[in-house]
């Protein structure tokens, strides 16, 4: 009944990916909403053009492979300050039941980080 003003959270580890990487971290049980999401390094990266990456979040519908933007990339050359979380803008939140989000992690140059993502969302919206 009180669905959607009960609001959830995800996290997923995506350690030290070592390289691009696309991940699937989560798969929606019923309709929803994805209402804010965040990503930290636990290593921090200095600003630069040479070595930075960049985390997107995807709903990879129900086959796990589209690419419809939720949130667009974060991060790049500005770099990355340790344990100090970046908002992601969310462009399209909405999911209906058994939709898969992605994680999308783009690196240049060589990183040795410690990516964490997080989102807040709600169950019960139509997607």
């Amino acid at each position: 009944m009180f669905g959607s003003q009960v609001i959830q959270s995800i996290v997923a580890v995506l350690g030290d990916p070592g390289a691009d990487r696309t991940a699937v971290v989560w798969r929606a049980p019923a309709a929803g909403e994805i209402l804010t999401a965040k990503a930290v390094d636990n290593v921090g990266l200095a600003a630069g053009t040479e070595n930075y990456f960049t985390v997107a979040l995807q709903n990879g519908g129900t086959a796990g492979t589209a690419t419809t933007t939720v949130a667009s990339a974060i991060g790049g050359t500005p770099g990355w300050t340790q344990y100090s979380p970046k908002s992601f803008t969310i462009s399209e939140g909405t999911f209906a039941a058994g939709e898969y989000i992605r994680v999308v992690y783009d690196e240049t140059g060589t990183c040795a980080q410690h990516v964490v993502v997080m989102f807040d969302y709600v169950l019960g919206i139509g997607a």
